[in-house]
């Protein structure tokens, strides 16, 4: 389910990492950003492959396994 903009960049402003952005700078994060539900399990991506972006979790926790 992708959340309505305003939701996102509610959620990066109250990010320590972005907190101290000015809107101005806040502004094409929040276009490019991307609202993602993962179910419990589910990969975000796998070993050997970059990193697609910064992930913030707002609710729920990440866990990091390597095989």
């Amino acid at each position: 389910m992708i959340r309505p903009a305003g939701d996102i960049k509610a959620t990066l402003a109250r990010c320590v990492l972005f907190r101290s952005l000015p809107p101005a700078a806040l502004a094409p994060l929040v276009d490019r950003a991307k609202a993602l539900n993962a179910r419990r399990g589910a990969r975000i991506y796998d070993a050997g492959q970059r990193c697609p972006g910064v992930f913030i979790v707002v609710t729920g926790r990440v866990m990091l396994s390597v095989g």
